[in-house]
């Protein structure tokens, strides 16, 4: 094997990558370019009903001229900031900064005049939740782990025992 064969070789190699990625097809996905409101859907994490008709209006005040573009962009930057600090230090147990987003995009919007709903939690709906009950059939124990000498047995019917250390 000679040293001109190697060269031949490498020269055909780059002439065959160039070639490559000359005829090839370029991806339809990086053409493609997420609008506002998919960006903002994505990047908050949003869940629930309502915060996709929060994004909605929001969106729809942007297109009519009411809220700055970059108004929005920089609120959903600092959410996602302020939401992942809170999780590194532990006072939130999920990633989700669209509470952060809509309370503080409220509050802008209020200093340059346009009306949003602020954000709220729905508590009352945690009191009219009705949840599920455990029915106990006849003769079944309230507690179901291993019962330790001397420790109490409560049963389905009330009654209290202690369990002895030679049972």
């Amino acid at each position: 094997m000679t040293r001109r064969f190697w060269l031949r070789c490498f020269a055909w190699t780059l002439a065959l990558l160039g070639w490559q990625a000359y005829r090839a097809p370029t991806s339809s996905a990086d053409q493609q370019q997420a609008t506002l409101n998919e960006l903002l859907r994505s990047k908050l994490k949003c869940r629930r009903p309502q915060e996709f008709a929060y994004i909605n209006l929001v969106t729809q005040k942007v297109d009519q001229g009411v809220l700055p573009p970059a108004l929005v962009l920089s609120m959903m930057k600092w959410a996602c900031e302020r939401s992942a600090k809170e999780m590194e230090a532990g006072r939130r147990k999920t990633d989700i900064p669209f509470p952060y987003f809509q309370e503080g995009l409220h509050r802008r919007a209020a200093d340059i005049g346009v009306d949003l709903p602020p954000f709220n939690v729905p508590t009352q709906l945690l009191f009219e939740m009705q949840l599920p009950q455990y029915h106990m059939r006849p003769g079944e124990r309230v507690c179901t782990y291993r019962i330790w000498p001397g420790q109490m047995i409560r049963r389905s019917d009330g009654s209290e025992s202690r369990r002895s250390a030679d049972a």
